[in-house]
């Protein structure tokens, strides 16, 4: 409130005065802070190119380069097919878990609670029968958001969403808390179906002499876990944008959208039909209460939710799964391929090769010290010239 006084302008003569000056009220540093969060997530990004995405691509390129070298070896026979579909199976066991350990629990919430503010509500608009005429005009004129001295709270929309916002937000503020031990849980199965898979890839291919090809073969281990962590981190952060346009009043919100459609039907009944602001008012509040309102709105539009972003992040997450997979059986065949290069060829093999070790350098030592320096990545050390 105080910061609003400040931004809005007041009247010095006006008594009591803020008590906090704009910066003592820290929403600028909130600000500061949440301008920053896309910076974050470049940095994040960047480091995560760094460390992990060019050296896999590299050793990728390596391994593609020396296969030449290498004789033809026996095709390597491997059941691909049953360690995908038990990556697809820890998938669906994901996202389960998220669906009968967090989302049914907001789902029944939402249901349960839905008589209650109602109730909240009508009690609301008790309150608001007791104004001036001119005033109901005004806040139903203005979609809700009037302000006058004697009424200088919320807007009646913020109002109204205070019961589902006291009610719900426990329950969204513990989303991390809740997620973390089956997360942790299914992190730990997926390790296990890795390390599987790659036991049984290593017996496979033990007279296989390339070492290119099974270094290359021990960066798909990681990358499948974070196939995985993708979709669970994904779905975390989705969850908290769902919970800020179910419970909050900004444009794009589901509430505000809802509510001025009231608002809007009850200004053109009652300029066509002539009654009172009171019976307008009553209008609305039965608008309110009703099948079309905000409460019914935020059980639906939940309800349409989880269903939309389970079938994307299942999909995301097993083409992903599909990819890496698809890599592993690629260089697989690669090694059972007797291959007899042209000289045009050697020479674009060589410069490959040269090209990766040059790439590896700009690796581990320009763009690590580039990161230091920026302050992304605070774990890298500067290496001696």
């Amino acid at each position: 409130m105080d910061y609003m006084r400040h931004i809005e302008g007041y009247d010095k003569n006006d008594k009591p005065e803020p008590l906090l000056s704009v910066e003592s009220t820290n929403i600028p540093e909130l600000v500061r802070k949440l301008a920053d969060i896309p910076r974050y997530r470049l940095e994040k990004s960047l480091v995560q190119l760094q460390k992990q995405t060019l050296p896999d691509l590299l050793d990728h390129v390596d391994f593609l380069c020396s296969i030449t070298e290498a004789k033809a070896h026996a095709i390597v026979t491997f059941d691909f097919d049953s360690h995908e579909d038990r990556f697809r199976k820890q998938l669906s066991n994901l996202l389960d878990d998220f669906e009968e350990k967090l989302i049914n629990e907001i789902t029944e919430a939402i249901r349960e609670y839905i008589p209650t503010w109602n109730l909240k509500a009508r009690d609301l608009f008790q309150g608001w029968r007791r104004l001036h005429g001119t005033t109901i005009k005004a806040f139903l004129r203005k979609d809700g958001e009037h302000r006058t001295k004697k009424s200088n709270g919320p807007s009646w929309n913020a109002k109204l969403l205070s019961e589902p916002q006291r009610n719900l937000d426990p329950i969204w503020n513990s989303i991390d808390k809740k997620t973390k031990r089956f997360v942790e849980r299914r992190k730990k199965l997926v390790e296990g179906e890795i390390e599987i898979l790659m036991h049984n890839l290593r017996n496979t291919i033990k007279g296989v002499d390339s070492k290119a090809f099974k270094k290359n073969l021990e960066n798909k281990g990681p990358e499948l876990q974070r196939a995985f962590d993708r979709v669970e981190s994904a779905i975390r952060s989705d969850l908290k944008q769902h919970k800020g346009r179910l419970l909050e009043d900004g444009n794009g919100d589901y509430c505000r959208g809802t509510m001025r459609l009231l608002y809007k039907a009850v200004r053109e009944d009652q300029e066509s039909k002539k009654h009172s602001f009171r019976a307008a008012l009553n209008m609305l509040e039965n608008g309110v209460c009703g099948p079309q309102g905000p409460y019914l709105v935020i059980q639906n539009k939940h309800n349409e939710y989880w269903g939309a972003q389970k079938t994307k992040q299942k999909k995301l997450g097993e083409e992903a799964i599909e990819r890496v997979m698809n890599e592993i059986r690629t260089a697989s065949t690669q090694l059972s391929v007797q291959q007899k290069p042209s000289e045009s060829a050697l020479k674009m093999y060589a410069n490959l090769a040269r090209l990766v070790k040059e790439g590896r350098d700009q690796c581990n030592k320009p763009i690590r010290t580039s990161h230091l320096v920026s302050g992304s990545e605070p774990t890298v050390k500067i290496e001696e010239e």
